[in-house]
């Protein structure tokens, strides 16, 4: 990670080098900064490559890098509406030029956000929309094969988990947990993979008995086990606060059962430090746990409430109204907050409110 940064600093220097050094140093540089720096902190350089290849005529490596800046966005918990502006003008401009292979890899992550924004006919169809729709068109299974499956299957984990829908990830899990992710493994993507089969083992442990709880609770431990070293012993910043609500999870396992207050003190750590990072998806899944996890009527229904602000921050708005409508998040949180949590988190949500309205100027950018 040092060489990575140095390497990056030593690029930006030799202004009149080759400039496919420079751009190829930061482009692989860029693969292993999220390590120890926020998400967020590569934002910005992915569409400095893009400007820089497109600037040189090498579309194909352009391309990669808006593909770049596209899943750092994702993962790093900004507002969802300026990401769908900008991969539906990437898509097109990919289609455009031919670039149909590529248009493939970006189309399950641009479904996701599709359904969590609210803007599919059915939230937990990840194989119709607007995305899929340039699948019909390629011959997705055709010629192509089904190029981007296991992204997809990757991606409704993430979806299935935000809904609660423990039954469909819990298919997605056992379809992932032998797929092998090979180079990723030092992406985000990998490190959420992870994060969300603890999750969902979790949630099985948590409703099973005998030997199939035994085997779950085996799977927790080897999921933790990797979160665990990622955090303490790779100082991944990007992932303390997962590892913090994963540890408030998993003490709604232990028996007897504990009391609220230690519950309320595990996933408060986990709600403030993902909030105060701008990570609003993490933030509210820790409240959506702790409102299952307390017994107490009104602290249950204030986490619920957060939960919604939190996935309304995000962007999210399918994933609050499928919830509300399931009952699982009440529709009338919002009215009957106590103040113990707004005046706890709340702040946390106005003091990082990661709005990018900038990054529509990629839009512009990919239409010149």
């Amino acid at each position: 990670i040092r060489v990575a940064n140095l390497a990056i600093e030593l690029a930006k220097r030799f202004q009149n080098r080759s400039k496919n050094w420079k751009q190829f140093v930061t482009a692989d540089a860029l693969v292993y900064r999220h390590w120890t720096q926020p998400l967020v902190a590569n934002v910005d350089p992915s569409l400095y490559l893009y400007e820089q290849f497109l600037k040189q005529g090498k579309l194909d490596d352009a391309f990669q890098s808006v593909a770049l800046y596209i899943y750092t966005y994702y993962f790093a918990g900004l507002h969802l509406q300026p990401l769908l502006k900008d991969m539906k003008a990437m898509c097109a401009l990919q289609w455009q030029y031919g670039s149909k292979l590529r248009v493939l890899h970006m189309l399950p992550l641009f479904q996701l956000v599709m359904n969590l924004s609210g803007q599919s006919n059915d939230i937990l169809d990840m194989y119709n929309g607007e995305a899929m729709d340039y699948r019909n068109m390629i011959g997705w299974g055709d010629d192509k094969g089904r190029c981007g499956e296991v992204a997809q299957w990757s991606y409704s984990l993430h979806l299935y988990v935000y809904c609660e829908e423990w039954g469909k990830a819990n298919e997605m899990y056992d379809k992932l947990i032998n797929e092998d992710i090979g180079f990723l493994r030092s992406f985000p993507m990998w490190h959420c993979r992870i994060f969300f089969f603890a999750l969902v083992a979790m949630h099985n442990a948590s409703t099973s008995k005998g030997l199939k709880r035994h085997k779950w609770n085996k799977a927790i431990e080897k999921h933790m086990k990797l979160m665990r070293m990622w955090v303490l012993e790779r100082k991944a910043i990007n992932l303390v606060h997962k590892l913090q609500l994963l540890n408030a999870v998993q003490l709604t396992l232990k028996r007897p059962y504990p009391k609220d207050e230690i519950l309320m003190a595990a996933f408060d750590k986990a709600i403030l430090v993902a909030s105060r990072a701008g990570f609003f998806q993490d933030a509210a899944l820790a409240a959506a746990h702790a409102a299952r996890a307390v017994e107490k009527p009104m602290t249950k229904l204030d986490y619920a409430t957060f939960a919604q602000q939190a996935y309304n921050k995000w962007g999210a708005l399918g994933v609050v109204r499928h919830l509300a409508e399931n009952e699982v998040l009440h529709r009338e949180a919002a009215d009957q907050s106590d103040p113990h949590l707004s005046s706890k988190f709340m702040g946390a949500l106005r003091s990082k409110d990661r709005l990018r309205e900038s990054s529509s100027r990629i839009i512009s950018e990919l239409q010149r």
